[in-house]
């Protein structure tokens, strides 16, 4: 589903982008590629003509080009490379856009969108792609001789999912269920007709796509009571291992702790954004005697600041840790969108 995005000014735009860039902490994956202090006073080439003076975005770059009439596209990157061929010509490459994010890499793969590659039969069938279907679907692909469909009821990711700041905007759009539950008694007496909205994703990995990207496994005890209940093999000490499992931790204070992984499909860590209100909760938190502790650890008593599945400013959804990572080098996993399963036989 495609929708028109109303009109705005210019420079709406560019002071939204820059803040957005700023809230959802996005760092980038090589300094040398984006980092302005590795900006020449002098090149001997500069691919993208300037239109106009805008303003001076950053400390050492006083013109911004905001309709270049090259850039970084076909012509420009194919310029820039045969002309910085040479290493005694310096070149400076100018885009008026941003870097391609995950969300531009969904691999236009037959198997990914082209139904004509669908089979009459397959091994297995996983019904929705979220945080489970996800995982079922790499797992059992993994094997060349199975082949797996996996079906999503949604579509593909987009640029907006993948955002972090964006996800409170996900209510009411495409990529969810548009769910409310039923009318309550004792609670939501402040919503329309006593009903609160129950977001759930309809979109390539799910709710994990359009959630608020916190990782928070849940206190230990909750998952020994399913254990003691007769959920065999559902003890905290046992399903510990596939937490580790899907984890690539990124946060060192507690990498060793015995704790988390370092191989898996999914990056944990901080955000690199700190808030003075958060830096103030957490001296607060201090100050009173509470323990700082990793919540995902070995007590889920004390304060901390928020794990999150973001990696370099862009969400970590399950699709993208467990699908869109592997999809290109099996052939026996294909994926069909706007899929609905209509029964199980």
């Amino acid at each position: 589903m495609f929708f028109r995005m109303p009109y705005l000014p210019k420079w709406v735009l560019f002071a939204y982008a820059y803040i957005t860039a700023l809230l959802t902490g996005w760092s980038p994956p090589s300094e040398s590629y984006y980092d302005t202090g590795t900006l020449l006073d002098a090149y001997d080439f500069v691919v993208g003509e300037f239109q106009y003076q805008l303003f001076d975005v950053f400390a050492n770059l006083h013109y911004f080009s905001v309709y270049p009439p090259v850039g970084s596209g076909s012509a420009g990157s194919v310029v820039a490379n045969r002309l910085s061929a040479n290493p005694a010509i310096k070149v400076l490459l100018m885009e008026a856009g941003g870097a391609p994010s995950a969300a531009t890499e969904i691999p236009p793969s037959e198997s990914y969108y082209d139904t004509g590659t669908l089979l009459d039969a397959y091994d297995f069938v996983v019904v929705g792609s979220g945080s489970a279907g996800s995982v079922v679907a790499n797992r059992l692909s993994a094997n060349p001789a199975i082949k797996v469909l996996l079906m999503e009821a949604g579509g593909a990711p987009s640029a907006a999912t993948e955002i972090p700041s964006f996800f409170g905007f996900h209510n009411n759009c495409p990529y969810e269920w548009n769910f409310r539950t039923v009318p309550q008694e004792n609670a939501c007496l402040g919503l329309e007709e006593e009903r609160s909205k129950w977001t759930r994703g309809k979109v390539l990995g799910g709710s994990s796509t359009i959630n608020s990207m916190m990782w928070v496994r849940g206190n230990r005890r909750d998952y020994d009571q399913w254990a003691e209940n007769g959920a065999t093999g559902w003890s905290y000490d046992e399903v510990l291992p596939y937490f580790k499992s899907i984890e690539t931790f990124h946060i060192p204070e507690y990498a060793n702790n015995g704790y988390h992984g370092d191989k898996g499909e999914i990056d944990i860590g901080y955000t690199s954004e700190h808030s003075r209100s958060n830096d103030a909760f957490l001296r607060g938190c201090g100050e009173l005697g509470y323990e700082y502790v990793d919540y995902n650890g070995p007590t889920q008593t004390g304060y901390s600041r928020v794990q999150f599945n973001i990696k370099d400013g862009l969400r970590v959804s399950s699709a993208k840790g467990f699908i869109l990572s592997i999809i290109k080098s099996r052939p026996n996993l294909h994926i069909t969108l706007e899929s609905i399963a209509t029964k199980v036989g």
